[in-house]
């Protein structure tokens, strides 16, 4: 009876150890895989989306927070464009917009005059290869791609190449000290305007108080508006 035992004993060992060396190599296997999906992970994370424009022979990137705001968007056609009458333009400037936005942005701009608030615009459509230009000019006169990105939107990220897009008088930082634009505050959404770069704005855009864009009605509001996501 005791050599029967032994002989089950030193019959079982090998496959036991078969077993425990199958056990490892799964482990292994396991603990393998795992490492590399963390891998895959953190090199997912770790991309970069890179863009980048071209001006005036150069290329240059494009920064935060523009990178991936790029307006694929379709501008209109020149036949789609209306003229601002010149008693609503700055110095009776001759500007554009997209026929809608000009409507509703005359119909804002009469019934601000009959509550003693004079909307003036300063700057409407604006094309890719117009916003080319202004960017050349200024950097020929030694402002830096740098510097100028902060404030302008590169070639190709412009509102204003849709034609929706209207600058107030003046567009500078003391537009919001005046009655015009506490009056677009309270009624601009009426007409279909918003002020895209509000100043609590999450994207990190600097504050435009003075840049009002047409969506229509309310419901027309893109997913990646950035006003969407003011606190």
């Amino acid at each position: 009876m005791l050599r029967y035992y032994l002989l089950c004993f030193f019959l079982l060992i090998p496959g036991l150890g078969c077993a425990q060396r199958d056990l490892d190599n799964y482990d292994d296997a396991k603990s393998t895989r795992q490492s590399v999906a963390i891998e895959q992970i953190a090199a997912e994370k770790g991309k970069k989306k890179y863009e980048f424009v071209e001006i005036g022979g150069e290329i240059y990137p494009v920064p935060q927070p523009w990178r991936g705001r790029k307006i694929d968007d379709d501008p209109p056609e020149l036949s789609e464009l209306k003229q601002i009458p010149i008693t609503f333009t700055y110095n009776q400037t001759k500007l554009y917009l997209e026929k809608n936005a000009r409507d509703a942005f005359v119909r804002m701009a009469e019934q601000a005059l009959e509550d003693d608030v004079h909307l003036l615009a300063h700057s409407g459509y604006r094309s890719v290869r117009y916003q080319r230009v202004i960017f050349n000019k200024l950097m020929k006169q030694g402002r830096t791609w740098e510097d100028l990105v902060r404030y302008v939107a590169p070639p190709g990220y412009s509102e204003h190449m849709l034609g929706r897009a209207v600058d107030l008088y003046p567009s500078n930082w003391k537009f919001a000290e005046t009655n015009e634009f506490k009056w677009l505050q309270e009624n601009g959404s009426r007409f279909g305007f918003i002020e895209t770069y509000p100043e609590k704005n999450d994207a990190g855009f600097p504050w435009e108080s003075w840049h009002w864009n047409y969506i229509g009605d309310s419901q027309d509001v893109p997913e990646n508006d950035i006003t969407s996501k003011q606190e």
